[in-house]
């Protein structure tokens, strides 16, 4: 049997990158430190597959960001909100609709999930 549809969850992993404050030193200047993050850019370090665990505590990571660095804004204003915990489990959800639609519709043991 062909499957027609796959479910590819994936985790982007970025850090903070501020060129301006890139010095020989490795210690920051405090005075500068909140000036530094208005002024830093995400790059993205990794591309996980199969790294559902951790896309939730994503969500609470981002609240922690939020809490830790009350001033800290992209160019669109705050940071965004986090959904990625119910966007997952959203996604799992309908992964198992859509299998259990497609083995009842190839006449597959009455549809049951195994």
């Amino acid at each position: 049997r062909t499957q027609r549809c796959v479910l590819g969850i994936l985790r982007s992993d970025y850090m903070l990158h501020n060129p301006a404050t890139t010095t020989s030193s490795s210690e920051p200047e405090e005075d500068n430190e909140e000036e530094d993050l208005h002024e830093s850019i995400p790059l993205q370090v990794e591309l996980n597959t199969i790294a559902s665990s951790f896309g939730c505590l994503s969500s609470k990571i981002t609240r922690l960001h939020q809490t830790l660095y009350p001033g800290l804004h992209n160019e669109e204003g705050d940071l965004p909100v986090n959904m990625a915990g119910e966007n997952i489990a959203k996604g799992l959800a309908l992964a198992v609709q859509e299998f259990t639609r497609q083995k009842v519709e190839s006449g597959e043991e009455g549809g049951n999930v195994e």
